[in-house]
């Protein structure tokens, strides 16, 4: 079964482009969300993770600040 993913990034961000990278080795779909273009979704962003630093990651509505690769394997593993 396929995970739900949305990454909140910015056209900046080493760690995001760490995280795309992750993602599409593992051949995981994702969802990109640029916050420097898209106000409205980084309110949505620091509503649920209370961090205004990017990435922020969400599998099937578990939430992650930063890329934190061990975790996030832990998650796509369960």
């Amino acid at each position: 079964m396929s995970k739900k993913v949305k990454i909140y990034t910015t056209p900046i961000c080493p760690n995001c482009e760490m995280a795309k990278k992750f993602f599409k080795k593992k051949d995981i779909e994702y969802e990109e969300i640029d916050i420097f273009e898209d106000k409205e979704k980084a309110k949505e962003m620091v509503e649920k993770s209370g961090q205004k630093r990017v990435p922020v990651i969400e599998i099937d509505g578990e939430v992650f600040s930063g890329f934190n690769k061990k975790e996030i394997e832990k998650t796509l593993e369960k």
